[in-house]
């Protein structure tokens, strides 16, 4: 007897089955999201730091292929025969770029390292001392009452414990932040390892991200090709046109604010290092140099970057801690009224509420990270928009159009 099997009967079940399990996958991951979501994130760290030489070879690629450009247009120029070479063009021009940016890095770290290492220095061996001027200070505070007393006292035991840390404890917390047991470090000969260690890790890293940058820009019309030619044959022409330019736009936005905005926080730093020279601020480097780099994050970066220095300045001199935020308050002001609107302000072209809102959003979001990227994806977004209601306005006004040619 041959049984009939009923096709319908079957898909449908299957169908209920299929269901039922995916439910109960989701239901165990809900139930044990914290395990799974802790899990995800440590598999996709390791992921990173093992691939990180080579994403930093990727932004390196990125950031330098255009002033490699430039300069390969400018030997062609100067040498017209050398057309007929150009891969030994393309690698000079590359290995002049290269010697160019690690010579700028090196003169940079040469001028600020040292006074920031001085600055660095200074502050630690001072902490003792003012320490124990804030403990005074929040003692006659709390003396006085109020209702914040809770919040004091809180402030006054954080104190405490501060000022009982030793030398040691301190050098404990800092191995362990990097990974490292501390119990490792109490011979000399554990510290040239861990040293050594470190240094051929560097200069691994180092070599690979040079040469992933080195043949990204040797290779990168070859690549490109690739790519495009792959795009052109999953896609459909209607897909590929706006991939292509949706990629042209974010290029061109990303690039020009990441360089616009390294090159005004590299100079809001330097113009509050002057001015805290001015003022007469001890550790002025130091403090510059995180205005600088605190800087890359829109409205928040300089106050963020200035605490430390007016907090610090307040304990030996409130007068001279007033002077650092009127300073920081007038830098801050000609970064946002004069330097922003003219050098990212035509990139961009947001209003400051959208900017404020970007990075509000960007920040919750993602963090750090956020921070950096809000205002070009803002600003990518925008553009997306603009473009989209164009073509609908161009679409609608079509078949007013032709309905009007109908009507005729």
């Amino acid at each position: 007897m041959k049984l009939k099997l009923d096709m319908e009967l079957i898909k449908k079940y299957s169908y209920i089955l299929v269901g039922a399990l995916l439910l109960i996958f989701i239901y165990k991951i809900l139930d044990n999201f914290g395990t799974v979501a802790n899990t995800f994130l440590n598999t996709l760290r390791g992921i990173i730091k093992i691939l990180m030489p080579i994403l930093i070879g990727l932004v390196l690629a990125y950031f330098l292929f255009r002033p490699m450009r430039g300069i390969e247009k400018f030997i062609y120029k100067l040498l017209p025969k050398s057309r007929k070479h150009p891969g030994g063009v393309r690698l000079g021009a590359i290995l002049i770029v290269y010697i160019i940016t690690i010579t700028l890095i090196v003169l940079f770290f040469y001028a600020t390292i040292p006074s920031v290492f001085d600055s660095l220095t200074g502050l630690i061996n001072q902490m003792p001392d003012s320490l124990v001027k804030i403990d005074e200070m929040l003692g006659r505070t709390m003396a006085k009452g109020g209702p914040a007393q809770d919040i004091l006292a809180g402030l006054n035991g954080t104190i405490d414990g501060l000022q009982n840390l030793t030398s040691r404890d301190i050098m404990n917390q800092i191995t362990s932040y990097f990974g490292t047991n501390p119990d490792s470090i109490k011979e000399i000969s554990n510290v040239a390892f861990i040293f050594v260690k470190g240094t051929v890790g560097f200069i691994i890293s180092f070599f690979i991200v040079f040469f992933i940058g080195l043949y990204l820009m040797l290779d990168k019309e070859k690549v490109f090709q690739q790519v495009d030619r792959f795009a052109k044959a999953v896609m459909s022409k209607k897909i590929y046109n706006g991939s292509h330019w949706a990629g042209i736009t974010i290029d061109d936005i990303f690039y020009k604010y990441f360089t616009g905005k390294i090159l005004t926080s590299m100079l809001i730093g330097f113009l509050f290092y002057l001015g805290l020279l001015m003022i007469g601020v001890e550790y002025a480097p130091l403090f510059g140099m995180i205005v600088g780099v605190t800087n890359v994050i829109p409205y928040f970066g300089p106050i963020i970057g200035a605490v430390p220095a007016v907090v610090i300045t307040l304990i030996d001199d409130p007068i001279k801690a007033v002077w650092v935020a009127i300073c920081i308050i007038i830098v801050q002001q000609f970064d946002g009224n004069v330097l922003a609107p003219n050098v990212l302000g035509k990139i961009v072209e947001l209003n400051p509420f959208w900017v404020l809102i970007s990075v509000i959003i960007g920040g919750s979001l993602f963090g750090i990270l956020g921070l950096f990227v809000a205002i070009p994806m803002c600003a990518v977004i925008k553009v997306f928009i603009e473009e989209a209601l164009t073509r609908w306005e161009r679409k609608k006004e079509r078949l007013l159009w032709d309905d009007f040619s109908e009507i005729k």
